[in-house]
């Protein structure tokens, strides 16, 4: 069965059990997704969902075959199945398509930090050090830097609705950039923000400004801002040899919790 609105304490529930690994699909309950439940003498065990993209996430430990059976929209193509690496894998099982050319398994894991125990980059206790939220006035300078960052990262151009985003974020509160002596030299966006939990996404600082700890000092920075409003715990998702960003963000009290793997069909 689909999740309804009443579900909702029970959902909560769920994710407050594992809340890195069901991050994403607590973003998609918060779009009002649909989401297919399977439960356990009526406690929720396991949940799925095949978003509008054609992703298929899962998170059952139990019922996997039956949420997952469930969740396809059978006029919607799966274009890719996500979730912890064996689940993924069983969920692929179940729908018969090992067979499928795959184009790009993403190997990921995610990171987690309870934000009571973060670490602040000593960079604050500077003059003229601040991390404050964007503004409209930071827009221009921040659509030139994500371009550029889909560029370095993505070997690709930032389309018209990439820049909507940006404008998008701002406005949502969601982007935070640091400065030093008035100088922006880093930005963090956070993808969501739903007690209990703030998703690290997009960080960026020219080349110029790198090696300073200015991207690790962003996101701490975004982090301590909602954590004054009530956010109690930021996750993130990064490639397994993305050494980068493990060691930027390690620092601050980031720990590996799970993995998370993406099979993207090639068909």
């Amino acid at each position: 069965m689909f999740a309804r609105r009443e579900d909702e304490p029970e959902l909560l529930a769920y994710f407050n059990a594992s809340p890195d690994e069901t991050s994403w699909l607590r973003v998609a309950w918060h779009e009002k997704e649909r989401i297919a439940l399977v439960r356990d003498a009526g406690r929720v065990v396991g949940m799925a969902l095949h978003n509008k993209a054609g992703v298929l996430q899962v998170h059952a430990p139990q019922g996997l075959a039956e949420v997952v059976n469930e969740a396809v929209v059978l006029d919607r193509k799966v274009a890719a199945v996500a979730g912890p690496p064996e689940q993924m894998k069983a969920a692929i099982d179940v729908l018969g398509f090992g067979r499928r050319p795959v184009a790009r398994l993403s190997q990921e894991i995610v990171m987690g930090l309870d934000l009571d125990q973060m670490v602040m980059p000593d960079i604050f206790q500077q003059p003229g050090v601040v991390c404050r939220r964007a503004t409209s006035a930071d827009v221009p300078l921040l659509t030139e830097w994500r371009m550029r960052y889909f560029t370095e990262v993505h070997g690709a151009l930032l389309n018209e609705h990439g820049k909507r985003e940006v404008i998008a974020s701002v406005a949502a509160g969601r982007v935070f950039v640091l400065e030093v002596d008035g100088q922006v030299v880093n930005t963090s966006e956070l993808s969501a923000v739903l007690a209990p939990i703030a998703q690290l996404e997009y960080a960026y600082g020219p080349p110029e400004l790198r090696a300073k700890k200015y991207g690790r000092s962003a996101a701490a920075g975004a982090l301590a801002h909602v954590k004054s409003e009530g956010i109690t715990r930021g996750v993130l998702n990064t490639d397994h040899q993305n050494v980068s960003v493990y060691n930027a963000v390690s620092p601050l009290g980031f720990r590996k919790t799970a993995d998370y793997h993406v099979t993207l069909f090639g068909d």
